[in-house]
């Protein structure tokens, strides 16, 4: 056959599939259309192919039979043929089509250079002709699979209807590249962590400087309601209309209501409500009772109004002096200091005492006596019996009396502080 042949690929596997193919099993015919000119001129009348499929671009292998067209009708150069290799070529590895021809009808075919790569549209011989055909069924541009059992994809023995490289890959890409669960009784399930398995959600690939993301947003139409993190301070914050509500600063160990920037452990914008606030710990508190507080225990005579304050009776008094003590309920009294002016021979005694509501009895928790020391002093008692503040069933008071008969001016009482613990908030 005299004369150079070349052929113009116009569309290789532009068809594809026949869409009954894709539900026997029974076609695995792809198009090949070209233009075939001989010596530059587009030939008009009949003309014989030979395709063959090849694991390489040149040299290479050939993979199963050259499959001949014979007697083809070319008008104008172009011409369209089907091509049938069977499913057993394409499995998953690179493949290149070798096309032969003539145009006499006898002879030598002449082989056309260079190899043609195959395009995507003959794989899906491969995808869907394996493990067994009738599996996988079209619907336009897209496919179903028709089994009853599991579609594992990486995964030889899948245990959910859809398992991804062995359960653990799946990725999505692109704007769109949305996962729904459209069956209001779905859930995202985790396997149980070990020492070596810790599923969970990544919010970034990688870096500590990321833009702010929501993590969990209310739907589609409101996406500035949710659960924000703010990768760069660190922080979860739930966000109302794009307005952070509540802030979680995970390096800081704060926590913000109402506040964008919480400044200490809990920070509140407004009023809060509880039952109860406890402390972490008993914490240390001090009730202060001035001497003006102080009142005689019988009509005797009496000051509280002294220059320097305090509160003293008249002399010889044998009564004594009485202020009430309020304390929370649980409390714990831990010690009682006294301040005083004692310039006498007498002793001055000052006591924390509790009265017992149903008995009418008094309880003596804490006391302290002076002893003629010049001038203004204090003292200091940390032994306390029956401490805890019961305020159910007992009251409490502080007395002050001078067991000799009140030597007036010379026995002052300018006050007493009581220390306490509570482990509840007042």
């Amino acid at each position: 056959m005299n004369g150079k042949h070349r052929i113009l690929i116009l569309g290789l596997a532009v068809a594809a599939l026949h869409s009954d193919a894709w539900a026997g099993g029974e076609t695995t015919a792809f198009t090949f259309q070209g233009q075939l000119k001989r010596d530059g001129v587009p030939w008009n009348g009949k003309a014989d192919f030979r395709f063959g499929l090849w694991d390489a671009a040149s040299l290479g292998n050939p993979i199963g039979l050259a499959v001949d067209r014979l007697a083809q009708t070319v008008i104008n150069g172009l011409f369209t043929v089907e091509v049938d290799f069977g499913a057993s070529g394409f499995d998953g590895n690179p493949r290149w089509l070798e096309v032969e021809v003539r145009t006499d009808q006898s002879g030598l075919f002449v082989r056309l250079s260079p190899r043609h790569p195959i395009t995507a549209a003959p794989y899906a011989l491969h995808a869907l002709n394996t493990p067994s055909a009738g599996l996988w069924q079209a619907n336009g541009a897209d496919i179903h699979n028709t089994n009853s059992g599991n579609v594992g994809i990486g995964d030889t023995t899948p245990t959910a209807t859809l398992t991804v490289g062995d359960g653990d890959k799946f990725q999505v890409a692109g704007a769109q590249g949305d996962v729904t669960l459209t069956d209001d009784q779905a859930s995202i399930t985790f396997a149980a962590a070990d020492a070596t398995n810790t599923p969970m959600m990544h919010m970034f690939a990688s870096g500590t400087l990321n833009a702010d993301r929501m993590v969990l947003a209310h739907s589609p139409g409101a996406p500035s309601w949710g659960l924000q993190y703010v990768d760069q301070d660190d922080d979860f914050v739930f966000m109302r209309a794009g307005t952070p509500v509540l802030r979680i600063d995970l390096g800081g160990q704060r926590v913000g209501v109402g506040t964008r920037i919480p400044t200490e452990k809990l920070e509140v914008t407004g009023a809060a409500r509880a039952d109860r606030f406890l402390y972490a710990a008993p914490r240390q508190h001090l009730l202060s009772i001035p001497g003006e507080a102080f009142q005689p225990a019988a009509n005797v005579d009496f000051f509280n109004s002294g220059g320097s304050g305090g509160a003293e009776l008249g002399a010889g008094s044998f009564e004594g002096l009485v202020a009430p003590v309020h304390l929370p309920h649980g409390a714990v009294v831990t010690s009682m200091r006294v301040f005083y002016r004692d310039t006498s021979d007498h002793a001055l005694q000052v006591s924390l005492k509790a009265l017992n509501y149903g008995a009418g009895t008094y309880e003596g928790l804490a006391s302290i006596n002076t002893v003629g020391a010049p001038g203004d002093a204090d003292a200091t008692t940390m032994a306390v019996s029956n401490a805890v503040i019961d305020n159910s069933s007992r009251g409490y008071f502080v007395t002050a009396r001078d067991l000799s008969g009140w030597d007036a001016g010379n026995l002052l009482v300018k006050g007493v502080v009581i220390t306490y613990t509570t482990i509840e908030a007042d």
